[in-house]
C-alpha cells in the first residue's frame, strides 16, 4: 500500500507509480499488497512508544530494528511503511536528502518545536551549557562546546544538541 494523499499534489500519484513499478520489477507485487495490515500495527506500535520516549527520533537502523522486532516488516515492505507513515503525518523521513536520511523522526509536533528553536535572531546565546546535561544526557562542557562550534560552523547537527 502506497499512500496517495490530495495534499500534496501528485506527489502521491508519483509515489504510487513508483512503488508499482519497484516491485514488479523486483517480483514482490503481491508481497507488498500483503504487508499493508503490518503498517498499520506498525503505526499503533509508534505511537504506543512514542509516549515512553523522550527524545523522538532515531537513526534509520533503529527504526529499521523496531519495525522488524515489532512487526516483523522489512526490505520492501520497510519502505513502503515509512512512505506510508510519512505521508499520514506518523513520522518524517528525509529519504532523498543526504544526511537527513540517516534518521526518522517519530515526532512531528516534536520536529517542529525543535526547528523552530533551532533558527532564530538569538541563537548562540540559547546554547549555554548547563551541568544537569551531565546528568540528563552525558554530555560534558567541553563535548557539548565542540558540537557547537560544529552547529555554527559547518551547520552540522548532532544527538548531543538535540538532545
Amino acid at each position: 500500500m502506497v499512500p496517495v494523499s490530495n495534499k500534496e499534489g501528485l506527489i502521491g500519484l508519483i509515489n504510487l507509480r513508483c512503488a508499482i513499478i519497484h516491485a514488479a520489477e523486483n517480483k514482490e507485487l503481491f508481497q507488498l499488497l500483503c504487508e499493508t495490515e503490518k503498517w498499520l500495527e506498525l503505526e499503533q506500535k509508534i505511537i504506543q512508544y512514542r509516549q515512553k520516549i523522550k527524545f523522538p527520533c532515531v537513526t534509520y537502523e533503529e527504526f529499521a530494528n523496531f519495525a522488524e522486532k515489532q512487526c516483523q516488516i522489512g526490505g520492501l515492505a520497510l519502505t513502503g511503511a515509512i512512505k506510508y507513515l510519512d505521508s499520514i503525518g506518523q513520522l518524517k523521513y528525509y529519504g532523498q536528502i543526504p544526511v537527513l536520511n540517516l534518521n526518522v523522526a517519530l515526532d512531528l509536533k516534536w520536529l517542529a518545536m525543535m526547528m523552530k528553536l533551532l533558527f532564530r535572531h538569538d541563537l548562540k546565546s540559547n546554547f549555554q551549557y548547563k551541568m544537569e546535561y551531565f546528568d540528563k544526557f552525558s554530555v560534558d562542557e567541553d563535548g557539548f562546546n565542540h558540537e557547537k562550534i560544529r552547529l555554527f560552523s559547518k551547520a552540522v547537527l548532532s544527538l548531543q544538541l538535540l538532545r
